[in-house]
Formats: C-alpha cells, sequence, structure tokens
C-alpha cells in the first residue's frame, strides 16, 4: 500500500547528514540526504514535502546555513533558501504550504517563498531564535527566542504586533509595540516598565491608561477600525504622570 507523509513521524538529527521518517503504524523508514548537518524538521500540511535547516559541519564557517526542500514521494531536493548566517535550529511551514520559516542563532526569523525561493521577510529578537509558528489562520507568525521572550508578527507585512514574557510564578504580560497592554494581574504587568520622555517609570504608575485587553486584541486582529493607532495618538502619559505626582496645595487656615 502506498504510503503517504501523514503516514510518517520525523526523527530528530543522528549525526549521519540525514533526516529519518519512520512510520507510525509499521517503522518503515524513509531518508533523506542531506551534505551538511540536520539542525531542524518539518513537514508540510499537504505531507508532500520536508524542509530542514541545514548548517555547516564541525564548524565550516566557509558554507551556508540554508533551508532546503525535499518531495518526499521521490526524495529529491527540490529547493535551497538561502541564508542564514548562524545555525538554523527551527523551521516551519504555513497552513496553506506556501510559506516557510526557519529561526536561527543569527537572531533572525526569516519568511521564505516555497514556489520561488525569495526571502518574503526577516524578523529580529535580541538573541538566537528558538522556536517558529504560523498561527492557525496563517496571518502571523510566532517566534521565541532566548531573550525570553516571544513575538507576533504580521505575515503579510512584517509588522510586530505584540510581545510577550512570563515569569518563573506563572505571571506573564503581552504588549503592543503602542504600549497598550494585558496582563495576567497587576503582579504580571509589574515586568514592565514605561518609557515617557526621558524617564522610565513603572507600568503600575500608568496601569489605567495602558491596560486595555481590547486594543490589545484589536491589535492583533491588525487594527482593523484604526482604534489602537487612534487611542496611542491621543495618549499622553507625561501629562497623566505630571497630575500623579503633583503635590497638593496646602489648606488655607
Amino acid at each position: 500500500m502506498k504510503k503517504s507523509l501523514s503516514d510518517y513521524a520525523e526523527s530528530m538529527n543522528d549525526y549521519s547528514n540525514r533526516i529519518r521518517c519512520y512510520s507510525v503504524e509499521d517503522g518503515h523508514e524513509r531518508s533523506f540526504a542531506s551534505d551538511l548537518w540536520v539542525g531542524a524538521v518539518a513537514f508540510s500540511p499537504d505531507g508532500r514535502r520536508i524542509a530542514a535547516g541545514i548548517s555547516p559541519y564541525d564548524g565550516d564557517y566557509g558554507k551556508s546555513w540554508t533551508v532546503k526542500l525535499w518531495d518526499v514521494a521521490s526524495e529529491r531536493e527540490l529547493r535551497t533558501f538561502s541564508k542564514h548566517s548562524e545555525a538554523i535550529g527551527c523551521v516551519a511551514f504555513s497552513p496553506d504550504g506556501r510559506t516557510i520559516a526557519s529561526g536561527s542563532d543569527d537572531k533572525l526569523v526569516k519568511l521564505w517563498d516555497v514556489a520561488s525561493g525569495r526571502e518574503l521577510l526577516a524578523l529580529g529578537h535580541a538573541d538566537r531564535v528558538t522556536s517558529v509558528a504560523f498561527s492557525p489562520d496563517g496571518r502571523s507568525v510566532i517566534s521565541g527566542s532566548a531573550d525570553m521572550m516571544f513575538r507576533r508578527w504580521s505575515r503579510a507585512t512584517g509588522e510586530l504586533l505584540t510581545t510577550s514574557l512570563s515569569t518563573e510564578d506563572g505571571e506573564w504580560v503581552t504588549v503592543t509595540p503602542d504600549g497598550f497592554f494585558v496582563a495576567s494581574s497587576r503582579k504580571g504587568a509589574a515586568c514592565l516598565n514605561v518609557r515617557v520622555g526621558l524617564e522610565v517609570v513603572l507600568a503600575d504608575q500608568v496601569y489605567d491608561q495602558l491596560h486595555r485587553p481590547d486594543l490589545v486584541r484589536e491589535k492583533l486582529a491588525g487594527d482593523p477600525r484604526g482604534e489602537v493607532r487612534e487611542a496611542a495618538a491621543k495618549l499622553d502619559l507625561a501629562k497623566v504622570l505630571s497630575k500623579s505626582l503633583a503635590k497638593p496645595e496646602s489648606s488655607r487656615e
């Protein structure tokens, strides 16, 4: 009986420069040769292709860090997507199978057009990228990093939508580039500092103005009605702080 890729489970790299796939039903093996070290693998949604992050072996910096694409049925290499400047640790297909995301130690997430091999976007973190994924609707890309943050980006434009972080005690906060946030609690919001002009203040000092779960939802939806943009334009944190810090006048006897 002919098997599809959905019948196979992807293997981890075994340092033999091969990608090995095994049938979850009978253990049948299918493998794909690579001339370099394999750092990450992913199946396309239709089960017909496999993508892998390929890195120089034993520190051979004369070779490229690339993503390669194979056809599963023929085991033929289809395309090379080039390139990252350091090791590639994660790859993912979009739900429609048209885009591949790759994450690297070079602190970048890159999006690639599967049909042409063209680089579409390069998205940045402050440290190496450890994970990438697409949202179920395919409209956004989510990346995790050793900078202890994960970020959500627009797949179409590369715009940063939100940045999220969590604490060891389970608190979390998600913030938009405009400064509006949603948090697990007021304690979670304490992860944030807010810059107002040259001054840095605790998020708690402007909690009522910036704790806006409604605007975070709008931002994740692409701000179709311009509500986030309008709210950001009206926000005057300097004025808020000046009022909160102002001393009441002494009462006259």
